[in-house]
């Protein structure tokens, strides 16, 4: 085996180890709060949960343009239900039968019109409703937490929705990973929002430069956004991996950081227990 691949199934052993079981794939319905769907009728996840009947609160986990990776399928699934929460990871792409960025799914609106952050927008809301539909889920004590890709769906699908009119049963509490504020192609800054309709964490590198800059531009000021900018560090850090540097397909320079994944896991751990609690 690779020294690479050593690298990359390395946390995934860890987590066995420590007793976390396979997460489980589910199927539902692509509805949600009535946002465009985008041209599909079911989505694919990956589901984990802790061990009991519950009920507990849930998180609905958005990928970034590289899909369902490991630190989306496991790492933070396991460490989510370490915390005492389930988890659904949602798999816009491969409910959709797309690769990795750059797609034909993300390169242009969908069939239906809808443009792509707005589909995974509702692919999130369909897994709200699927995660209330479970006994074992507390169905006022959910999430949304979204990476990159992900991050963007919750700054243009979810919150300006929000704004518009909050659903009963809808997400108390939002976390963005570095996640754009800008759709740069179309040069489309993030829905002007004087504050977030729900508490919103912001996780962003000091060298994550493009997105930063995006960040400070439009994000709202107001104490329910808590922004955390985490020195010396760079796009996609949590991913175990990336050992070197590499680009993103939007030019992004990634990089993992263990001091800053352990930083963003106590933040992501204190803010939930804040507004969800158990």
């Amino acid at each position: 085996m690779s020294r690479i691949m050593r690298v990359f199934f390395a946390p995934l052993a860890a987590l066995l180890l420590c007793g976390f079981t396979q997460p489980q794939p589910v199927v539902f319905d692509a509805s949600g709060t009535g946002l465009a769907a985008g041209g599909i009728a079911k989505i694919q996840g990956l589901l984990s949960k802790p061990v009991g009947n519950g009920p507990f609160p849930a998180i609905v986990i958005l990928h970034t343009c590289g899909g369902v990776r490991q630190n989306l399928s496991h790492v933070w699934p396991a460490l989510l239900v370490e915390q005492g929460y389930v988890s659904l990871t949602v798999d816009s792409f491969g409910s959709r039968g797309v690769g990795n960025c750059p797609n034909d799914f993300t390169r242009r609106r969908s069939t239906s019109g809808t443009a792509p952050y707005v589909a995974i927008a509702s692919d999130a809301h369909g897994a709200l409703t699927y995660l209330q539909s479970r006994p074992f889920v507390k169905k006022d004590r959910t999430a949304v937490v979204g990476f990159s890709l992900g991050g963007i769906a919750i700054h243009f699908g979810i919150l300006p929705s929000y704004a518009r009119a909050q659903p009963a049963n809808g997400f108390k509490a939002a976390i963005s990973f570095y996640g754009n504020r800008e759709v740069r192609k179309e040069a489309i800054p993030m829905p002007r929002l004087k504050r977030s309709p729900i508490p919103l964490l912001e996780i962003i590198g000091e060298k994550d430069e493009r997105i930063l800059r995006a960040c400070k531009k439009h994000l709202p000021r107001h104490p329910s956004v808590d922004l955390h900018i985490l020195p010396n560090t760079y796009h996609a850090f949590d991913i175990e991996w990336f050992t070197t540097m590499r680009r993103g397909h939007a030019g992004a320079e990634m990089l993992y950081s263990e001091t800053a994944t352990r930083a963003a896991r106590k933040l992501v751990e204190s803010f939930l227990d804040k507004h969800l609690g158990h």
